[in-house]
């Protein structure tokens, strides 16, 4: 059985969430429920940003003109960097939320996006 490159992509995204899942689970016995929801929500948007990333990186290798294939990467770059910045930011602020308004569990309902 030939494994496509999309098959491959999804297995090893699979194992990488069920790490990060796995270490995220391993860290609630150190952290309070809610830097760990913290460092998990940080993750989440880190991986988001290289998905993006990688998308626009992607559609920047199907511009035809050198220059402005390159110009596309640069900027694909700088927009990365912009968002992963931005990423530690809310990281801190919900630290100092965490702080503010103390470290306990609240049973949230999963399936409710932030």
């Amino acid at each position: 059985m030939r494994t496509t490159h999309r098959q491959a992509f999804a297995m090893a995204a699979t194992l990488l969430l069920a790490n990060a899942s796995a270490m995220a689970w391993h860290n609630h016995d150190r952290e309070s429920a809610c830097e760990t929801t913290a460092e998990t929500m940080y993750r989440a948007c880190r991986y988001d940003v290289r998905d993006d990333y990688l998308t626009t990186a992607a559609n920047c290798a199907n511009i035809a003109d050198r220059a402005d294939r390159k110009a596309c990467y640069r900027e694909a770059a700088t927009v990365r960097a912009e968002e992963m910045d931005t990423c530690k930011d809310v990281e801190e602020a919900r630290e100092e939320a965490c702080e503010i308004l103390g470290e306990d569990r609240y049973d949230p309902d999963p399936l409710l996006d932030e």
